[in-house]
Protein backbone atom coordinates (compact mmCIF):
# COMPACT_ATOMS: atom_id res chain seq x y z
CA UNK A 1 0.00 0.00 0.00
CA UNK A 2 1.30 3.49 -0.58
CA UNK A 3 0.15 7.06 -0.40
CA UNK A 4 1.32 9.89 -3.22
CA UNK A 5 2.77 12.03 -2.46
CA UNK A 6 3.96 15.70 -4.61
CA UNK A 7 7.59 16.39 -5.17
CA UNK A 8 8.69 18.63 -2.31
CA UNK A 9 5.94 17.21 -0.20
CA UNK A 10 8.08 15.26 2.23
CA UNK A 11 10.49 15.42 4.65
CA UNK A 12 13.20 12.87 5.75
CA UNK A 13 14.69 12.13 8.62
CA UNK A 14 18.50 10.39 7.84
CA UNK A 15 18.36 10.94 4.08
CA UNK A 16 21.61 9.80 4.18
CA UNK A 17 20.36 6.21 5.29
CA UNK A 18 18.28 6.31 1.39
CA UNK A 19 19.17 4.77 -1.30
CA UNK A 20 18.00 4.66 -4.21
CA UNK A 21 17.90 2.29 -7.84
CA UNK A 22 16.47 2.81 -11.57
CA UNK A 23 14.15 0.12 -11.99
CA UNK A 24 12.98 1.63 -15.25
CA UNK A 25 13.37 4.19 -17.97
CA UNK A 26 10.52 6.07 -16.17
CA UNK A 27 11.05 5.18 -12.43
CA UNK A 28 13.10 4.85 -9.59
CA UNK A 29 12.76 3.27 -6.07
CA UNK A 30 14.31 3.89 -2.75
CA UNK A 31 14.74 1.81 0.20
CA UNK A 32 16.81 2.23 3.58
CA UNK A 33 20.36 1.29 3.36
CA UNK A 34 19.78 0.39 7.24
CA UNK A 35 17.67 -2.21 7.06
CA UNK A 36 16.67 -2.79 3.78
CA UNK A 37 12.65 -1.55 4.22
CA UNK A 38 11.18 -0.61 0.71
CA UNK A 39 10.51 2.89 1.13
CA UNK A 40 8.93 4.45 -2.68
CA UNK A 41 8.91 4.73 -6.04
CA UNK A 42 9.48 7.68 -7.35
CA UNK A 43 8.27 8.88 -11.08
CA UNK A 44 11.53 10.53 -12.75
CA UNK A 45 10.31 10.80 -16.81
CA UNK A 46 10.28 14.24 -17.72
CA UNK A 47 6.87 15.63 -17.91
CA UNK A 48 3.99 17.23 -15.49
CA UNK A 49 4.44 14.52 -12.77
CA UNK A 50 8.08 13.88 -12.58
CA UNK A 51 8.93 13.42 -9.17
CA UNK A 52 5.45 12.20 -8.33
CA UNK A 53 6.47 9.35 -5.22
CA UNK A 54 4.11 6.37 -4.01
CA UNK A 55 5.13 6.11 -0.33
CA UNK A 56 4.81 3.10 1.64
CA UNK A 57 2.45 3.87 3.77
CA UNK A 58 4.41 1.85 6.42
CA UNK A 59 7.72 4.45 6.44
CA UNK A 60 5.11 7.19 7.78
CA UNK A 61 4.69 7.95 11.44
CA UNK A 62 1.47 8.18 11.32
CA UNK A 63 -1.43 7.22 9.54
CA UNK A 64 -3.89 9.64 10.65
CA UNK A 65 -5.99 11.43 7.79
CA UNK A 66 -4.78 9.08 4.96
CA UNK A 67 -7.64 7.79 2.95
CA UNK A 68 -8.05 4.79 -0.08
CA UNK A 69 -9.07 6.55 -3.25
CA UNK A 70 -7.31 4.69 -6.08
CA UNK A 71 -6.16 0.93 -6.53
CA UNK A 72 -3.99 0.61 -9.27
CA UNK A 73 -2.55 -2.31 -11.27
CA UNK A 74 -5.91 -3.82 -10.65
CA UNK A 75 -5.29 -6.28 -13.26
CA UNK A 76 -2.11 -8.05 -11.59
CA UNK A 77 -3.31 -7.87 -7.72
CA UNK A 78 -3.61 -11.51 -6.05
CA UNK A 79 -6.98 -12.82 -5.57
CA UNK A 80 -5.89 -12.13 -1.84
CA UNK A 81 -6.24 -8.27 -2.43
CA UNK A 82 -10.16 -7.90 -2.77
CA UNK A 83 -10.64 -4.59 -1.34
CA UNK A 84 -14.64 -3.47 0.13
CA UNK A 85 -15.66 -0.08 -0.92
CA UNK A 86 -16.28 1.88 -4.13
CA UNK A 87 -12.83 4.13 -5.25
CA UNK A 88 -11.11 4.86 -8.91
CA UNK A 89 -9.63 1.57 -9.95
CA UNK A 90 -6.88 1.83 -12.59
CA UNK A 91 -5.08 -1.18 -15.21
CA UNK A 92 -1.60 -1.30 -15.63
CA UNK A 93 -1.93 0.02 -19.06
CA UNK A 94 -4.33 3.38 -17.95
CA UNK A 95 -1.29 3.85 -14.54
CA UNK A 96 1.44 3.92 -17.87
CA UNK A 97 -0.95 6.32 -19.50
CA UNK A 98 -1.56 8.33 -17.10
CA UNK A 99 2.58 8.78 -16.47
CA UNK A 100 3.61 9.29 -19.81
CA UNK A 101 5.58 5.76 -19.74
CA UNK A 102 6.21 3.72 -22.55
CA UNK A 103 4.60 0.13 -22.08
CA UNK A 104 6.16 -2.56 -20.99
CA UNK A 105 8.43 -4.93 -23.18
CA UNK A 106 5.88 -7.81 -24.83
CA UNK A 107 2.69 -5.56 -24.75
Amino acid sequence: MGVHVQPGQITWTGEDNIATYTSSEWAERGWCKTCGSNLFWRLTMPGPMQGLMSLCVGALDDMEGLSFDTEVYIDAKPTSHAFAGDRKRMTEAEVLEMVNAPPPEGA
